[in-house]
This record gives C-alpha cells, structure tokens and sequence, in this order.
C-alpha cells in the first residue's frame, strides 16, 4: 500500500566547499567586471553603475558559497566606484564649462 505522504527534511543546506565553489564560474562577477571597463571609456554613465550592481551581486554569490570569482567581484566594484567618480568629475567640468562667464 502507498502512502500519500512525502517527508521533507526542514534540516540547514552544509555549505559548499571551496573546491566547489572555484568550479563554477560567476557570470554576475565576469559582467560586473567587462562593465567596470566599459565603464572607463565607452560607456561613462552607465557602465560603472552597472559594474557596481553585477559587482556586488557576484560578491555575495561568491560568498554564499554558490560560484569563485570574489576577486572579480571586488575588482568590479572598484572600477565601478573609480568610473562612477570620473564620470561626476566629467559632468562637473562639462557644467562649469558651459555654464561659464561668455566671452570677454
């Protein structure tokens, strides 16, 4: 006779181990990274914003335990804080040189 039961084990998942976790790589971390430098020429606005997003995504992916690339992720946040404040620096300079005293 078959029950109609199912069991569920409610128990914590064990982490996975480091040998796992290099196994698979961390896309979130790999595009966090091509947009930090996108970010530094083509794409001002935009990419670092976007390398910051995927950065700190992939990072905490890493560290649960799901995929390697921490050192990616972290490089991805770096360009995105070091674009982030270039393209501010850009648009300051751009406001004040438009915005300036007109010919003398």
């Amino acid at each position: 006779m078959e029950q109609g039961f199912m069991t569920v084990d409610y128990g914590a998942r064990p982490k996975a181990a480091p040998a796992e976790a290099a196994a698979g790589p961390n896309r979130l971390a790999v595009a966090g990274l091509v947009f930090g430098l996108l970010g530094l020429l083509p794409l001002p606005v935009l990419g670092p914003v976007l390398a910051l997003c995927f950065g700190v995504a992939g990072g905490r992916k890493a560290d649960r335990g799901e995929a390697g690339g921490r050192g990616m992720a972290t490089a991805a946040i770096v360009l995105g804080i070091v674009g982030c404040v270039c393209a501010v620096l850009g648009l300051v300079v751009a406001f004040i040189q438009f915005t300036g005293p007109r010919g003398v």
